[in-house]
C-alpha cells in the first residue's frame, strides 16, 4: 500500500512541476551565442527584446533570409508563445508551413520543456 501511494505522489510530483525561472536560463544559454535578450543589438540573428507581440520581420538592421520576409509579407502575424513553440521546434517546418522554403535559423529545440521554458524566460526578461 505505501509503494502504491509513494509511486502516486511521485508521478504527480513530476506531471505537475512546473517551469522554473532557472530552466529557461539554463536553456537560453544555447541561444546566446546568436541572440541577444536585453539589449536592441542584433548577433547572427535578430535580437529577442520585445519578441512578444513584435511583428515578423521587424527588427530594423536585420537581414531576414526571403523565404521569411515572404512569409511575413504575405500575413502580418505578431510573435506569441505558441508561435514561438512551433518556430523553435523547427524553423525550417514552420516557414514551410507558411509558403516558403527555408529558414536561416538552422538549430532546433525539440524537447517541449525546453522550449516552453525558454519562452517563458523570453516572456519575463526580454521586454
Amino acid at each position: 500500500m505505501f509503494k502504491r501511494i509513494f509511486m502516486a505522489v511521485a508521478l504527480v510530483g513530476i506531471t505537475v512541476a512546473p517551469v522554473q525561472a532557472a530552466d529557461g536560463a539554463k536553456v537560453w544559454k544555447k541561444c546566446k551565442a546568436c541572440h541577444n535578450y536585453n539589449k536592441a543589438k542584433n548577433k547572427v540573428g535578430p535580437y529577442l527584446q520585445g519578441i512578444i507581440g513584435r511583428k515578423c520581420g521587424a527588427v530594423g538592421k536585420f537581414k531576414y533570409g526571403k523565404d521569411y520576409k515572404k512569409i511575413c509579407a504575405a500575413s502580418a502575424w505578431a510573435w506569441d508563445a505558441a508561435l514561438l513553440d512551433e518556430y523553435l521546434a523547427d524553423p525550417k517546418r514552420f516557414v514551410k508551413a507558411r509558403g516558403g522554403k527555408r529558414s536561416k535559423m538552422a538549430f532546433k529545440l525539440k524537447k517541449p520543456d525546453n522550449r516552453k521554458a525558454v519562452i517563458q524566460f523570453l516572456t519575463d526578461n526580454a521586454k
